[in-house]
């Protein structure tokens, strides 16, 4: 009797482990994480032999789980203090969905120049505005990432993931995880 009564529950302990187990792949996980850099503009918008330089962005998505999921990038800009704007309605707004197999990233694209033109800026505009309490505030970006199941029509917000928050150092013109 006393045999059977730890038989059973060594199986209801043994069946419920392998079902947390089964269960976690099936977790839709995925993280957003900005960087920055410097890339060449096209010949056709310099007229100079040497290269002209102008500040990127680079959204990277990235699929943790073991399935295949869809996401959903959300990035917002503040410039100088002011409210939140949405990036890129296109791409950047919570409403574009990308499919991503396991484990794959994916990267966009976005210019700090075109980004600044929406509110009549300059890069040198905010250089030259830059002081030593203002600059974690010239620039700033929230950006998280929704995602759910791979198809897309059953897309629920499952998971979106903790908001991260970046600044732009238009000194030493990189991207600073604010912390």
């Amino acid at each position: 009797m006393v045999i059977s009564v730890l038989t059973l529950i060594g199986l209801i302990w043994y069946v419920y482990f392998t079902y947390k187990i089964a269960k976690h792949p099936y977790i839709p996980i995925a993280s957003i994480n900005l960087e920055s850099r410097m890339e060449q503009l096209s010949r056709i918008q310099t007229t100079s032999i040497f290269p002209l330089l102008e500040p990127v962005i680079i959204p990277t998505l990235q699929n943790h789980s073991k399935v295949p999921i869809t996401v959903s990038p959300i990035i917002f800009a503040s410039i100088n203090n002011s409210q939140p704007f949405s990036v890129d309605t296109q791409y950047y707004a919570g409403t574009y969905y990308l499919k991503l197999s396991p484990n794959e990233a994916w990267h966009g694209r976005f210019s700090i120049s075109e980004l600044l033109k929406t509110v009549n800026l300059t890069i040198r505009e905010m250089e030259a505005s830059r002081t030593s309490t203002n600059y974690q505030h010239q620039l700033r970006f929230k950006a998280c990432v929704k995602c759910g199941d791979a198809d897309k029509e059953k897309l629920r917000e499952i998971h979106k993931t903790q908001l991260r928050e970046y600044y732009y150092h238009f000194l030493d013109r990189k991207l600073v995880l604010h912390k």
